[in-house]
């Protein structure tokens, strides 16, 4: 007797489980904001968990237990199908939706760029598209070029005498305005040396 009941118990247990299953998964669906694909889902879960328990009792013939489980097969591919591209969609769709709030902020960014300089060269800020996009096209804004480093080592005196023509001490290492002024004095004895390489300018850039 016993060994019948267990017997019975490991026979419809997994059916049972299915069916639970299958009844709490439509429940949520039905209670919750759930897409049609977890809802289809959700019925064919509690649907197997019912053909298993009938089939488990004898209540179900094989041939139709084998022609319902090949069509439930075929719809879970498609379900599968179905699940994956959903997936993926919602995958693509936050890449893109990232890649356009960066854009949308770098715009932003750019146009506040814009504004400012042409506030810096005219007192004010462009009022209308048209003027900010012709701009943007034709606007130039300053840009540093920095090569080169500047010597360590105090100014000698003949380089003293171009750029103060005074008596003041050399006790100070030479700073990089000195060095600017230096590196336009191509005749100087240590031009060649110290200052062929070095550049500090300011050019005119278009904002593209």
């Amino acid at each position: 007797m016993n060994g019948n009941l267990s017997l019975l118990l490991k026979k419809l247990s997994i059916p049972a489980i299915l069916l639970v299953l299958g009844v709490i998964m439509v429940y949520i669906g039905l209670t919750s904001e759930q897409d049609a694909i977890y809802k289809i889902a959700s019925i064919m879960m509690m649907l197997a968990g019912m053909i298993s328990l009938a089939f488990s009792t004898g209540n179900l013939n094989r041939k139709i237990m084998v022609l319902i489980g090949a069509t439930t097969g075929v719809i879970a591919v498609v379900l599968l199908f179905y699940s994956y591209k959903s997936v993926s969609d919602t995958t693509r769709y936050n890449k893109n939706y990232a890649l356009c709030r960066m854009q949308a902020i770098q715009n932003l960014q750019d146009i506040r760029y814009i504004q400012k300089s042409y506030m810096d060269k005219n007192g004010k800020y462009i009022d209308n598209w048209d003027e900010l996009v012709e701009y943007a096209k034709t606007g130039t804004v300053p840009k540093l070029i920095s090569r080169g480093s500047v010597p360590n080592r105090p100014i000698t005196p003949e380089e003293r005498k171009f750029l103060y023509n005074d008596n003041r001490p050399l006790d100070n290492n030479m700073t990089e305005q000195e060095a600017v002024l230096l590196s336009r004095w191509k005749e100087g004895p240590n031009y060649m040396q110290d200052f062929s390489e070095f550049v500090r300018d300011t050019i005119q850039i278009t904002f593209k």
